[in-house]
C-alpha cells in the first residue's frame, strides 16, 4: 500500500507540520511572545507524548505480566489513553 492511500498517515503528517511549522508562529503573532518563547512552548506537545507513550508502555506491560486484562483490552485501553495526550 502506498502512503497516499493511508489517510492516517496525512493526518499525521498534517498534524506534526502544524506544530513544527505553524504553532510557533502562531504563538508569536497571537500571544506576542518571542519566536524563542514560541519555540519552547511548541516543545510541549512532544514532550508530552513521549511521557504519556512511556507510561502507557509500563502500565500494558504491568497489567499484561499480571494477567489484569487480555491483549486486545490492553491495547484498547493504552490507544483511548494515548489519544488523550495528544
Amino acid at each position: 500500500m502506498s502512503a497516499e492511500s493511508q489517510p492516517e498517515i496525512h493526518g499525521a503528517g498534517v498534524g506534526h507540520y502544524m506544530c513544527f511549522f505553524w504553532q510557533p508562529s502562531y504563538y508569536s503573532e497571537v500571544y506576542g511572545e518571542s519566536l524563542q518563547n514560541a519555540s519552547l512552548y511548541s516543545i510541549i506537545p512532544f514532550v508530552a507524548a513521549a511521557v504519556s507513550t512511556n507510561v502507557a508502555g509500563w502500565t500494558a506491560d504491568a497489567l499484561a505480566s499480571h494477567k489484569y486484562m487480555g491483549m486486545t483490552s490492553i491495547r484498547k485501553t493504552m490507544q483511548v489513553q494515548l489519544v488523550g495526550a495528544y
